[in-house]
């Protein structure tokens, strides 16, 4: 890694300088998220999932002037050399094909040059600038220092039962702060590290047995096309000690599925969000329980982990008691440093060293915090307020039901209707009557959906595997619109 550092040095890359990213999973991205930070420049790990157009927006907002990518990539980069002129240095790490001829290799400045060793770097310097995931609008760079990565790698490191005989899988995009923390944590613990390209279920199945895998970290999607695919009916989660999982809640019906035909498997909860490097709580596999007492800290997004304090907060600011909801605040020295070239926003987030999550969650009289939605995605319904995880949660208990999303769309009579985004296993055909009974048995009819729209294609998602609710909102909202048009059409 240190050869690596002193080859970007050779080639002009100096600290405080930003280093864009732009490749699959790999032994190389590994490297680069130590070598980067370790010369004094800033890492910027660009979503593999972005349109051209979203790279280019973060290259330039990030005044990268070096872009490291892979063979996977090569098409969007060569139309990204025409439009990003900032960018000098390209950086191939790919070993499986040739460089091309404007580029350098990794390789190449592997062999030809010493390795850096003057390693600086204060606590409060800057590792990276990391893009959120855009689910309320466009991404904002999110400026974090060495003490913030460490700080959650930490929080990590004394959740897990691990240590240097253990194995951790990357199936997650590296990109993420999720597993770019694991990468960190992991290493501290000296683990072996096996790397795969991407999240495959049937070749993630069969990697967990083949490499003796111990610690796995997935968002709850790909728990549930893990669990679904043939090599795992096969295998099982083979030798799996530690499931790590975050991002997006995990339906109880699939946490149900998981502790009862795996009860090896220590299950463990991140909560957290870029803004906070990213852990702000844990639920730790002692408190996965089926047991009557305990069962209800499955909703729970954990304790906050030793080095954050959290508060509830009304709008005013007004601190909140036990049970009370209002917004999850934050404070440790895993908050960010701001957003980039964004102060406005920055003072808006972070009041008085108090990060403002966005979130609206309670802690309970144990200190367990409960997240009950994004205050964005809440829903006004006729006056009442509806929290659109609680509708998701009671519609995801329903057998078949593989991905859920509520949200709230326009309504003449109600002014926002809640509305339910479904994808049914395909041995399933309930009818929107169906789910809107079940949802009945569960919860106030007002919370209850008015509409369900059923989809075959899988809800989209953002690189942290959180369903994009905004393009649900604007699809629906799109063809409303079209679907006004023929009938005014029909009229004429």
């Amino acid at each position: 890694m240190q050869h690596f550092a002193g080859g970007l040095k050779h080639i002009g890359v100096e600290a405080n300088q930003q280093v864009a990213i732009l490749a699959l999973n790999s032994a190389a991205y590994f490297e680069c998220l130590f070598s980067v930070p370790a010369l004094g420049a800033r890492i910027v790990p660009l979503n593999v999932r972005w349109a051209a157009a979203e790279i280019d927006f973060a290259i330039k907002d990030s005044e990268s002037q070096t872009l490291i990518f892979d063979r996977a990539f090569l098409p969007v980069v060569e139309t990204l050399r025409h439009s990003c002129a900032a960018v000098t240095r390209y950086v191939f790490i790919d070993d499986g094909g040739d460089c091309p001829v404007w580029a350098l290799s990794m390789e190449g400045l592997l062999s030809s040059s010493k390795p850096y060793l003057d390693l600086a770097n204060n606590d409060n310097d800057l590792a990276g600038i990391f893009y959120t995931g855009g689910t309320t609008g466009f991404p904002k760079g999110v400026m974090l220092q060495h003490a913030a990565l460490m700080s959650s790698a930490l929080c990590v490191v004394a959740a897990v039962e691990a240590n240097s005989t253990s194995v951790a899988l990357h199936a997650a995009p590296m990109f993420h702060l999720a597993d770019l923390t694991s990468c960190f944590a992991y290493t501290m613990l000296g683990a072996k590290h096996v790397i795969v390209p991407m999240f495959e279920p049937q070749s993630v199945a069969s990697c967990l047995t083949q490499h003796a895998i111990t610690d796995l970290l997935l968002v709850p999607t790909m728990i549930q096309l893990l669990m679904d695919s043939p090599a795992f009916q096969e295998h099982g989660f083979a030798q799996v000690n530690n499931l790590l999982y975050g991002a997006s809640p995990m339906p109880e019906g699939l946490l149900v599925k998981v502790l009862e035909g795996h009860p090896n498997v220590s299950l463990i909860q991140a909560f957290g969000q870029t803004e906070m490097a990213p852990v702000i709580s844990l639920l730790v596999g002692s408190d996965h329980s089926l047991t009557e007492n305990k069962k209800y800290l499955l909703r729970s997004a954990g304790r906050a982990v030793p080095s954050v304090s959290i508060e509830i907060k009304a709008e005013d600011g007004t601190l909140l008691d036990a049970g009370q909801v209002g917004e999850v605040c934050a404070r440790g020295p895993s908050v960010m440093a701001g957003y980039w070239r964004n102060p406005s926003v920055t003072a808006e987030t972070i009041v008085n060293g108090w990060l403002h999550t966005g979130d609206a969650g309670y802690i309970d009289d144990d200190g367990y915090l409960f997240i009950v939605d994004r205050i964005k995605d809440m829903i006004v319904t006729g006056g009442e307020n509806v929290y659109s995880a609680e509708v998701e949660n009671v519609l995801s208990t329903m057998p078949g039901i593989q991905q859920v999303a509520v949200i709230g769309v326009p309504d003449s009579q109600w002014g926002e209707r809640v509305h339910a985004v479904v994808m049914l296993a395909q041995s399933k055909n309930y009818t929107s009557t169906d789910l809107i009974e079940h949802c009945k048995q569960h919860i106030a009819t007002y919370k209850c959906p008015k509409s369900i729209q059923f989809t075959a294609e899988p809800l989209p998602l953002s690189g942290a595997g959180k369903v994009l609710k905004r393009e649900l909102r604007d699809a629906y909202i799109a063809s409303e619109a079209s679907s006004r048009e023929r009938d005014l059409s029909k009229c004429e």
